[in-house]
């Protein structure tokens, strides 16, 4: 993508709600992530690159009105990316919460990590799809997520569209 141009990104993901203030069904605008994949793209590189501001706060600023006009949740909020679902890891899901995380996912954080690396500016939306395990006493089934994922893209797609022309 930068080869070709693109300067801008914006992720989406479904993730696992790990923060009882939200709730399933909810879309999250990610400010932070918590990288726990044991990887980087950028072993290896030949540079340092700060990744203090990973997701930009200027589009974090184009983002609040077309979310507040959709009726979306504007909270910042982080996310724990692991490389492989861990849907039935209690313990796993209270020391992300315990750690910041409000949701988890396996499928942004390295994408916006390579991305930043790049100086491609970052946006990430969470469809939040399913409590994580051990939030609530029922498991997690693969099933649900899949359920709520096709029920939000109606509204992902709504708010992609107001994003993408805000006028």
């Amino acid at each position: 993508m930068h080869e070709l141009g693109v300067r801008t990104l914006l992720l989406t993901n479904a993730a696992g709600c790990l923060n009882t203030d939200f709730t399933p069904g909810e879309h999250m605008l990610i400010s932070d992530h918590l990288n726990l994949t044991g990887t980087s793209p950028l072993m290896g590189g030949p540079r340092f690159h700060d990744m203090s501001q990973m997701y930009s706060p200027r589009l974090d600023d184009v983002c609040k009105r077309p979310l507040s006009a959709h009726g979306f949740l504007y909270t910042p909020a982080s996310t724990r990316g692991s490389l492989a679902p861990g849907m039935r890891r209690r313990r796993r899901s209270a020391c992300s919460a315990t750690l910041g995380a409000d949701a988890v996912g396996m499928s942004t954080v390295l994408e916006a990590i390579q991305a930043r690396a790049l100086d491609i500016e970052v946006a990430e939306l969470s469809s939040l799809t399913t409590w994580a395990a051990g939030i609530t006493t029922e498991p997690v089934r693969h099933e649900e997520v899949l359920a709520m994922g096709r029920a939000l893209i109606p509204q992902l797609v709504s708010l992609i569209r107001a994003l993408a022309c805000p006028h």
